[in-house]
């Protein structure tokens, strides 16, 4: 590593269907770098994942890498692939999750075996039926990350991905990682790079209310409610905050750090900042070892 960039970069892309891969080889031969080495190769991604990852792990330092599965429609992606890339220290994955596809097929008997493949099983089972209320399309999302932070990695990231004209879901992006800076830091980028919200991520909240939410001023009251809510009566530190809240909220860190300030503001938390400061000063602001403990509702009461 050259400072924070790295010194050089290694790509590798797999294309099954013959003619895309022709197309593919003459898009790569127009692209030079110095520092970035680009290849293809034409097949599934399981077998070349697999080859390639074995490959990565007899050098003498493995690399980090990222690694990218876009199925056609959810064949060829199979968990236990996952699992073993994700088994690697700093290697991580990204998904893309034809959730339409699912929907559309659930029922259909001859998908059963490339559903079980790809959710490692039968738990996208429970998606049959709904209970009254329940979306198939986040209910199959939610039982693939639970399967995936269960045993494969530690965090599970989903960003919907829909028409820009309408709200329907094209697919969803569902990152994997297993180190939480590297969750928070792909959430951020996810966010920054598209502020007209064609990627978001996955809320409790209406879909219909995304505009909304989007515009909404600092302090982020519905921020600070949700985390009086989540959080109530508990103390925690502000980095296991993040890293708890932040895979299924729809807030980044900067918003999350304004909205507990302006909880402590007014009496609503309390900070704790054990860290000292030039000339004896205050400490000030929130870092991610400060600890935050919510006032409960009877607590604010009584006091």
């Amino acid at each position: 590593m050259e400072g924070e960039r790295p010194e050089e970069v290694e790509i590798q892309c797999v294309e099954l269907h013959p003619k895309n891969f022709e197309f593919l080889k003459a898009e790569i031969a127009s692209l030079s770098h110095p520092r970035v080495s680009i290849d293809a190769s034409n097949g599934y991604f399981a077998e070349e994942a697999l080859r390639k990852a074995e490959e990565l792990s007899k050098r003498n330092w493995i690399p980090p890498v990222f690694w990218t599965a876009d199925p056609f429609g959810f064949k060829g992606v199979p968990l236990e692939i996952v699992r073993q890339l994700m088994k690697k220290e700093r290697w991580e994955v990204m998904i893309t999750f034809m959730v339409r596809d699912m929907r559309r097929f659930l029922s259909e008997e001859n998908f059963e075996a490339p559903l079980n493949e790809f959710f490692g099983g039968s738990a996208w089972r429970g998606c049959l039926q709904l209970a009254p209320g329940e979306d198939r399309e986040q209910k199959l999302l939610l039982v693939y990350s639970e399967v995936i932070r269960k045993s494969v990695a530690k965090f599970a990231t989903p960003f919907r991905v829909f028409e820009d004209d309408r709200t329907q879901t094209l697919y969803y992006l569902v990152h994997l990682t297993n180190n939480p800076l590297g969750m928070r830091k792909m959430k951020e980028a996810m966010v920054k790079q598209s502020p007209d919200m064609t990627f978001w991520p996955v809320t409790r909240r209406d879909p219909n209310q995304i505009a909304l939410d989007v515009a909404e001023e600092e302090p982020y009251p519905s921020l600070q409610a949700h985390l009086e809510e989540r959080f109530e009566a508990q103390t925690l530190s502000f980095v296991d905050l993040l890293n708890t809240d932040y895979p299924d909220g729809a807030w980044i860190e900067p918003e999350y750090r304004k909205a507990i300030l302006a909880l402590e503001r007014d009496e609503r938390v309390i900070i704790t900042r054990n860290r000292s400061t030039p000339q004896q000063r205050k400490p000030t602001g929130l870092k991610e070892a400060d600890t935050v403990a919510f006032v409960g509702h009877q607590q604010l009461t009584l006091g």
